[in-house]
């Protein structure tokens, strides 16, 4: 399947999900029109809906050939979860977004995971010492058009980001898009939640960065399990 990992970030229309996958995606898949494809050449019916809940639900996986399985080009960011991609985008095959904070590092934990093409996999900053404002920023290997920004965090009651600004690079300067950004976690267990960050229009760059305002610390430290782009 395009945008997942083995045993991550699944979906699961019927019956338990396992406890393996905490990033699923529940719900029906909302496939155009199952079961009338007459040819490997004909996959039109396994197409997802408008409101399919696999809609860009899938993760940024760096070279993954920018095609999907009916050769249809993949958007640069969140690709649809599955083997066939709704709405086509540039279908570029690249490196993963470069990440950097200026936060520092938590033990063992580096910003390369905020990028790596995996829910589960998280950076933390120290557990001591964090002051705001600080900044992740995400640089791309290409100019890309994002309309929102999305946060992926486990425990997120507990290290989640809670206010941000979402800035893009403007090819000589930091544009802030969205000022002060709430962002609510609901759950603090390693189930994997993502959150949205909404730009009032889709803009062209070559770089994110989130000022980062205030987080919860019941441990000392903020972290982020990945950070990409719709």
């Amino acid at each position: 399947m395009r945008g997942t990992r083995s045993g991550q970030d699944n979906l699961y229309h019927d019956g338990p999900v396992p406890a393996a996958d905490k990033a699923a995606v529940t719900g029906d898949s909302g496939l155009t029109s199952p079961g009338t494809a007459k040819s490997l050449t004909d996959l039109s019916g396994y197409v997802p809906s408008a409101n399919s809940p696999v809609i860009a639900a899938g993760i940024d996986i760096a070279n993954d050939g920018g095609r999907d399985a009916a050769g249809t080009a993949l958007p640069s960011g969140m690709p649809d979860l599955g083997g066939l991609q709704r709405s086509a985008g540039p279908g570029r095959d690249e490196a993963a977004p470069t990440a950097t904070t200026t936060f520092g590092n938590g033990q063992s934990t580096s910003p390369a995971a905020l990028t790596d093409g995996s829910d589960y996999t998280s950076w933390a900053s120290p557990s001591t010492g964090v002051t705001y404002p600080g900044t992740i920023t995400l640089t791309f290997p290409s100019r890309r058009t994002v309309s929102e920004v999305v946060l992926a965090t486990h425990f997120g009651q507990g290290q989640g980001i809670t206010k941000a600004d979402v800035q893009t690079w403007d090819g000589s300067s930091w544009v802030t898009r969205a000022a002060d950004a709430q962002i609510t976690w609901t759950g603090n267990t390693a189930t994997v939640e993502r959150r949205s960050l909404r730009l009032p229009s889709a803009v062209a760059t070559t770089g994110v960065r989130l000022v980062v305002k205030a987080a919860n610390h019941t441990w000392g430290n903020l972290s982020v399990n990945e950070i990409t782009t719709r």
